[in-house]
């Protein structure tokens, strides 16, 4: 007992670590274990550190290993390339970057009338797919028998065609079909309020129409539920309530 306070750490650590794993019942190994109740705190602390979580040691330098490895593998790849190949994924990052920032704005403004985002990639000198070009379906048809629906939904179509910072020939194909689809509902729309239409070309508007207007938005947007039938019923009864 005496002699095991005169023991060096690193002995006490290669101790710990041969006893990992030993059977309990050997009366002469179960001697040298006993002997470390007389150690001191320093020393159990070391002797405890020594044992603890071996397997999540392990593990952790594996994982290490793996992410250097990987950080190898990556940096031997950049140094394959030649300057021009280097020039070439650089172009095509920004490509990309352009691309799907074009599509997504798109996307986010169409909200409902905007289907699903498809692109076109191309493998860089890099092994890696870059998008090089892409499509957002974009849903420009009328609303049949309601006008005012069709006015709204058409003003969302014109904003997510020309959401992009440079929308391509495309967009703007789209955003004047659009425009001229919306022009029609709105001849539409005057047909279905003759004093309306009046009463907004001379910017006078009676307390009624304005309150019987929201009425309208509100129905409207309810009988596209019910039915078309039904919606051009209720628009036509909500704009005859004006005359009263």
């Amino acid at each position: 007992m005496v002699g095991v306070n005169n023991v060096s750490s690193a002995a006490l650590n290669a101790a710990a670590l041969s006893a990992y794993g030993r059977n309990n019942n050997s009366a002469s190994k179960s001697t040298d274990i006993s002997t470390s109740k007389t150690l001191p705190e320093d020393n159990l602390a070391e002797l405890k550190q020594a044992n603890e979580n071996p397997f999540e040691r392990k593990i952790d330098s594996l994982i290490q290993a793996q992410e250097e490895a990987s950080k190898t593998e990556t940096s031997v790849l950049n140094s394959e390339l030649t300057p021009e190949e280097e020039q070439q994924v650089q172009e095509l990052k920004q490509t990309d970057r352009e691309v799907r920032a074009h599509e997504a704005a798109h996307k986010t403004v169409g909200g409902p009338y905007a289907g699903a985002v498809t692109f076109e990639t191309t493998t860089g000198p890099d092994g890696r797919e870059y998008a090089i070009a892409g499509e957002v379906q974009i849903d420009a048809s009328p609303i049949p028998n309601n006008p005012e629906a069709t006015i709204r939904k058409m003003d969302v179509v014109i904003r997510a065609a020309l959401a992009p910072t440079e929308p391509s020939s495309q967009d703007k194909a789209v955003a004047a079909q659009a425009q001229q689809t919306r022009i029609q509902a709105r001849q539409e729309a005057a047909k279905l309020r003759p004093e309306e239409q009046e009463a907004q070309n001379n910017g006078n508007f009676a307390p009624n129409s304005v309150k019987n207007t929201s009425a309208t938005v509100e129905n409207t947007s309810l009988s596209n539920v019910q039915g078309n039938n039904q919606a051009d019923e209720i628009v036509y009864i909500l704009f005859g309530n004006n005359s009263n």
